[in-house]
């Protein structure tokens, strides 16, 4: 109910925003007034338009902008650079410690936790793997079924999803331009693999499947112990209010020699209260806990991992291309194996 109402009343949401940035401007001097270019009285009215746009399907308030957010990243041309940057180096990855052939193409299983609106996990299955996305957030669920079962052409949707911007745009133009959606169909993507062509059906798992609900509780039991050769992690760790426990369920859920890929930060969303009070709410806030990364790397060794690879990569994360500000994360990507045998 609470994700449906934020659906519903995002446009009304925006509207009040923009009656109340405007009237700090109807306040102003008239010498102030007189200073301002005739865009700042128009892009009112713009602003409203792009609102009602982004209503249609679904909406956002400050919890759900990052929705709009994500769709730019992950199925926007424009989302392209941030996409390469992040995902293409998992992806390369990937096909190195568990490559395809024709012979194995689909028989691979790699599951993605907290896969947002699901463009990674398809760009994984594309190459020939079995790749199940795992979702807990009921506002990217909703977009990501939009996008995968309800966007059939390519580029046929405008989003707005900079609108909400007062701080650091460079032009109005920058936040009041559409973006069109998706860049390539989510059917297209995996019919365009270089192993489309392969007859799966005898196999024994999908291409593509989605699992909803929260990481831990929907794999952390017996059905998938020992059940998948890689798991993907991509800006996910740092979700979890008690890190040990996502580790614990990888490498639960990883085949022996099974491997545990991940590129990201350490944010810890559960460290800072939340703003809209919602800490008094969700005893996950009372539950975090933050390691540096060498704690961290101390953690993942001591369940039974060993490091093949780590480095560190600059990644953005939903960024505005245009906008005066860029946040830059240097994440840490690595590959860590499960061992073949129990220790």
């Amino acid at each position: 109910k609470e994700v449906m109402r934020a659906f519903l009343h995002y446009e009304d949401f925006v509207s009040m925003d923009i009656a109340e940035r405007q009237s700090h401007i109807n306040r102003l001097p008239n010498k102030y007034v007189d200073s301002l270019p005739d865009s700042t009285f128009s892009k009112t009215s713009i602003i409203a338009d792009a609102a009602k746009c982004n209503q249609l399907p679904f909406s956002v308030m400050h919890r759900n902008q990052a929705v709009l957010h994500s769709l730019a990243r992950e199925w926007a041309v424009e989302g392209l650079e941030e996409r390469q940057s992040t995902f293409d180096p998992i992806i390369t990855e990937l096909c190195r410690v568990k490559p395809v052939s024709t012979e194995s193409a689909y028989l691979q299983r790699v599951l993605v936790p907290g896969c947002g609106l699901s463009r990674l996990p398809l760009e994984i299955a594309a190459r020939g793997y079995s790749c199940e996305a795992n979702e807990y957030s009921m506002f990217m669920l909703t977009a990501s079924h939009f996008v995968l079962n309800g966007l059939y052409q390519e580029n046929c949707y405008d989003i707005y999803p900079w609108v909400e911007r007062v701080s650091n745009v460079v032009n109005i133009e920058d936040i009041t331009t559409p973006l069109k959606i998706p860049d390539v169909c989510a059917a297209s993507l995996l019919e365009q693999g270089p192993y489309a062509y392969v007859d799966t059906s005898h196999l024994p798992f999908r291409k593509f499947s989605m699992a909803a609900g929260n990481f831990v509780e929907v794999y952390g039991g017996e059905d998938n112990r020992g059940a998948w050769d890689c798991v993907v992690t991509c800006f996910f760790v740092d979700t979890a209010p008690v890190v040990m426990e996502y580790i614990e369920t990888i490498y639960s859920c990883l085949k022996p020699g099974g491997v545990w890929i991940n590129l990201g930060p350490l944010l810890y969303h559960w460290a800072t209260a939340d703003p809209e009070g919602a800490s008094s709410q969700d005893d996950r806030y009372a539950q975090s806990v933050e390691l540096s990364w060498e704690e961290l790397r101390h953690v993942i060794q001591h369940f039974g991992f060993k490091f093949e690879r780590e480095t560190n990569l600059d990644c953005t994360y939903t960024r505005a291309r245009n906008s005066m500000l860029w946040s830059v994360y240097r994440t840490k990507f690595f590959t860590a194996r499960k061992a073949e045998t129990p220790t």
